[in-house]
């Protein structure tokens, strides 16, 4: 008994000597690990051994490459066919985007670039390897191309010139502002039907009406959409200078009292340029307009430069603010999506989901047929229904 007792102290020895080599390791390891981040960022030219196993990611030494790839993406890309997502959909062939990339100078194989796109399903075992991806989306072939249009090549390259006008004049000469009237929003029922994620309170319930159909005739808001797009500097000849981001104008207007026109859209641009929010992005520096306006618009004939209100509005644009120069440019007949303003499409329609949007905050102007009764009652619920919706997208 006393032998089997010797025994067990000695192996609760031994457990207890190898449990403190196991916590001194660990302890040594951290230790190490701090060391070896300490003096990579004290030292960064020095080559610190990376403290994990397997092969490291290629961002680690081509930290720029997402930006590359949504960049090459972005240039000729087009918007959501619906406008309800911000993902790009890519204009190119995944071959070409690796040459792109291995042009710009990056190492990358076929199969690398494709798992940092959008896969085409995420819950497959392929689609699981897209981890770092950028919002880009490789197109299938489909049979539903539009026919080509017979002006979609003079178009184009109309657009193109353009760009690279802007690129050479530079930020500080060039306004550019690409505009077009987003889908009219029914007023008293869902403005989207599209799932979004919903933030549930206990303190209230939400409730929706049990019906979808429309509360009256012509009972919607016109939102027209104004997207200043900002010129990178020292870019001269590069299309890709003109870019999409930059500060974003909207005006709403009653679908039932009021209507898109180019006279609307000529108004709506002077409000914009007149906005002390606005003024870094319209004007130069002396406080005048840029010398330089370039209109990015639709096909539309409220917007295309081929009618003559939209010419007469154009030179008001000309003499009203002493410009040297206004262009006026558009793509082709079904090629709407590659307008800039487009992508600021996405984020409008994802804040309607699920909203409706009040037809009787000051009391109903509606009998039980939806015919109108009181016309000043109904121009107040439009205006507060506009003022809602005002709101909703001021929050952004």
């Amino acid at each position: 008994m006393r032998i089997k007792e010797n025994e067990l102290a000695e192996q609760q020895k031994k457990l207890k000597k190898l449990q403190g080599n196991v916590q001194r390791q660990a302890k040594s390891r951290l230790k190490r690990k701090a060391g070896l981040e300490l003096l990579s960022q004290k030292y960064p030219e020095i080559n610190v051994p990376r403290p994990k196993q397997g092969r490291p990611p290629l961002e680690e030494k081509q930290s720029d490459l997402l930006e590359t790839i949504k960049e090459i993406a972005t240039l000729g890309g087009a918007a959501d066919d619906r406008r309800r997502s911000e993902s790009i959909r890519l204009c190119r062939t995944l071959d070409d985007l690796v040459a792109e990339l291995q042009k710009a100078g990056y190492h990358i194989s076929r199969s690398a670039a494709y798992i940092r796109l959008i896969p085409h399903r995420w819950n497959t075992n392929e689609g699981k390897r897209h981890v770092n991806t950028v919002p880009v989306k490789l197109l299938k072939a489909r049979n539903d191309e539009h026919r080509a249009h017979q002006d979609s090549k003079f178009a184009a390259a109309t657009v193109k010139y353009v760009h690279q006008l802007a690129a050479a004049l530079g930020p500080s000469e060039v306004l550019f502002i690409s505009q077009n009237d987003k889908a009219r929003v029914p007023i008293g029922i869902t403005a989207a039907n599209k799932q979004a994620p919903l933030l549930m309170s206990l303190e209230y319930k939400v409730t929706l009406p049990d019906h979808d159909w429309v509360i009256a005739q012509r009972h919607k808001l016109i939102p027209s959409v104004y997207a200043v797009c900002q010129i990178k500097p020292n870019m001269i000849g590069q299309e890709n200078a003109v870019t999409y981001s930059g500060p974003t104008y909207i005006t709403i207007r009653s679908g039932k009292h009021d209507t898109s026109s180019a006279y609307s859209h000529g108004l709506d641009s002077n409000q914009m340029i007149e906005l002390d929010e606005m003024k870094n992005a319209v004007k130069t520096v002396d406080g005048i307009v840029k010398p330089v306006l370039i209109f990015s618009t639709d096909v539309g004939p409220d917007e295309n430069p081929r009618y003559p209100k939209v010419l007469k509005v154009a030179a008001h644009h000309f003499k009203h603010h002493n410009l040297d120069a206004v262009f006026c440019i558009t793509n082709a007949p079904g090629r709407s999506a590659f307008n800039p303003v487009e992508r600021r499409m996405a984020p409008l329609s994802h804040d309607l989901a699920g909203l409706i949007l009040p037809h009787d905050h000051y009391g109903s102007h509606l009998n039980a047929a939806g015919k109108t009764i009181d016309p000043d009652l109904e121009i107040k619920n439009f205006a507060m229904a506009g003022q809602t919706l005002a709101e909703i997208w001021s929050k952004q």
